[in-house]
């Protein structure tokens, strides 16, 4: 795929992992499933998600001494999963937030959020033309700023602000998959009705 900047991308290549001291993460496109290194017994030891469950990655940093300048700061990597019609989480904690962990974490957030968005399209594409991106009591304005993200590949790129730019910033090149999840997690409840209206059967 390129993108609107014309930088070739190269095509996602499974299994894909990420792993801190604690915790490994491992995503062959169908299953995520995340595994406790220190786990001492011989059972409970590896979680395995369907991707139909995964909700979304999300990431976000906080630091540890609140107030002090340098103070440590720790980066999160939060895990959604979608279990009996409940959304469930994982923490993942990193300690050096610009190390090649953070990086990794990262790149395999916007991989996994691009697949739980892809099949999310292939779910609202069998219901048929017409139906709606997401639960019928969403209004007009959200809907279709999840329907534009859904079929856009780039969703920011085609801001009216970038139509006499060159060269688009990084921002900008935000994909499909994590520009509907971070809409979704803009609204309150978004994310967990949307999976719920996934998951329910088609009228």
């Amino acid at each position: 795929m390129t993108n609107p900047n014309g930088t070739s991308e190269p095509p996602v290549r499974y299994p894909l992992t990420a792993s801190t001291l604690s915790v490994r993460l491992t995503f062959d496109g169908h299953t995520l499933s995340i595994t406790r290194r220190l786990w001492p017994l011989p059972w409970g030891r590896t979680r395995r998600i369907p991707l139909r469950d995964v909700m979304a990655i999300e990431a976000w940093m906080r630091e540890k001494t609140p107030g002090l300048e340098g103070g440590k700061k720790m980066h999160y990597h939060r895990v959604h999963r979608y279990l009996h019609a409940e959304q469930h989480s994982r923490n993942i904690r990193i300690w050096r937030p610009r190390s090649a962990t953070a990086d990794g974490f990262h790149r395999f957030q916007d991989a996994v959020n691009e697949a739980v968005v892809d099949h999310a399209r292939g779910i609202i594409d069998a219901r048929g033309p017409g139906v709606p991106t997401g639960p019928t009591h969403w209004d007009a304005e959200f809907q279709a700023t999840i329907a534009h993200g859904l079929r856009t590949p780039y969703p920011l790129a085609e801001d009216p602000r970038f139509k006499n730019h060159t060269l688009l910033p990084d921002w900008a090149m935000r994909k499909s998959g994590p520009y509907v999840l971070h809409q979704l997690r803009l609204r309150d409840g978004a994310l967990l009705e949307w999976h719920q209206f996934l998951h329910e059967p088609p009228a």
